[in-house]
């Protein structure tokens, strides 16, 4: 019996020093990181948190939405020749709906075009976005009315603005 309590008083003063070990190390890790806002690890965590299950990303948020879901679908928008037949319509969709100007659109591929607003996207205001997200986002959920709308002022040549106006009307 006194053997097991003297073992239990090493074994109690063994996890205090080790505790007391971590600690110390902890207090540096954190003084050296004395900039870093630690209130914010919270909301970083559940904002940026992703797991891959069955090879799709879940529980990923994105900082904005918008931004995200037009990185995304504007590639096969303007890949789809019944609504972009040219790179100048590209240019001037780019430049009318997003306010991204295509330097020398002319003389480069469709694909450098594409490229080059899928990379501007990310520094555009949301504000200006939220209405053609609306818009697209009808376009490619199927929306019949949407895709008739879309094709019969695309024959008539009409400014995107006014045929983004016309999608989001309804709302």
């Amino acid at each position: 019996m006194l053997e097991e309590k003297k073992n239990s008083t090493r074994s109690k003063g063994r996890a205090e020093r080790q505790l007391m070990r971590f600690l110390e190390e902890f207090s540096w890790l954190l003084s050296s990181y004395s900039s870093a806002d630690f209130k914010l690890f919270p909301k970083v965590l559940s904002k940026k948190w992703t797991s891959i299950e069955n090879g799709q990303i879940v529980n990923y948020v994105s900082d904005n939405p918008n931004i995200h879901f037009l990185t995304g679908a504007l590639p096969g928008i303007f890949t789809d020749e019944k609504l972009f037949s040219t790179n100048e319509e590209i240019a001037e969709f780019s430049d009318m709906a997003l306010g991204i100007r295509i330097p020398r659109w002319s003389k480069i591929s469709k694909y450098e075009i594409i490229g080059h607003i899928v990379c501007s996207i990310q520094g555009l205001d949301d504000t200006r976005l939220i209405r053609l997200v609306k818009a697209l986002n009808k376009v490619l959920a199927g929306d019949r009315r949407a895709q008739k709308l879309v094709s019969r002022e695309r024959t008539k040549k009409r400014d995107w603005n006014l045929i983004i106006q016309e999608l989001t009307s309804a709302d």
